[in-house]
């Protein structure tokens, strides 16, 4: 997808524990492998994604991904 700077986030205020849970959700990468990169428990992420898509309005990863690309985070 498009490159993601932490600008982009900062002007659309979103937290930053929600930012980089955001780049790993558009990587593809596996749960488990984006808890071990971002040094959090499996179950931590999960509540963070859902935070994330409740942030976002959204009910679906795939929403979320919609989403941002609407809004120009990617």
């Amino acid at each position: 997808m498009g490159h993601l700077s932490s600008h982009d986030f900062t002007a659309r205020s979103l937290p930053e524990h929600l930012q980089v849970v955001l780049v790993q959700l558009l990587s593809g990468a596996t749960d488990q492998a984006a808890s071990n990169r971002l040094g959090i428990s499996a179950r931590t992420y999960s509540r963070r994604v859902s935070e994330l898509l409740d942030h976002m309005g959204v009910q679906s990863r795939f929403q979320g991904g919609v989403e941002a690309k609407r809004r120009g985070w990617v």
